[in-house]
């Protein structure tokens, strides 16, 4: 991740000098949200936060016997587009329900939930379309 963060850097910094959009996404609860490179770069780059969470964007369990569970997943995506929050912000959890109930995110449900949802890859698309 280290080397992919030192090309990437640069490449957003020559993207936000010509106008372009930056977004950023990692698990809202990934350690490296902390490092001091990443700081800086949000900073330096003014990103700014957008909050969402999987299952809201139709993320759902891979387990046998529990595929009708949603997967909560929290992301963090960092953009300097408004259009990215516009788009993507109402996208949280509205709370348990008889028809929304959670599996947990491990195991194979963890490894599936790197994959975006088709919902989630069109919001991104609506709001490039829109910048």
């Amino acid at each position: 991740m280290i080397q992919l963060l030192s090309r990437f850097i640069p490449i957003a910094r020559t993207v936000k000098r010509n106008g372009g959009v930056i977004v950023f996404e990692w698990p809202l609860n990934c350690t490296y949200w902390k490092r001091p490179d990443i700081m800086s770069m949000i900073s330096e780059l003014e990103l700014h936060p957008t909050h969402i969470h999987g299952c809201s964007l139709g993320l759902k369990s891979t387990r046998r016997g529990f595929e009708h569970l949603f997967i909560k997943k929290p992301w963090a995506i960092y953009s300097n587009s408004p259009d990215i929050h516009n788009v993507l912000h109402e996208y949280t959890c509205l709370g348990i329900s008889t028809e929304h109930q959670h599996d947990q995110c491990r195991g194979n449900n963890a490894k599936q939930s790197e994959r975006y949802t088709a919902l989630f890859a069109r919001c991104v698309h609506r709001a490039f379309r829109r910048h």
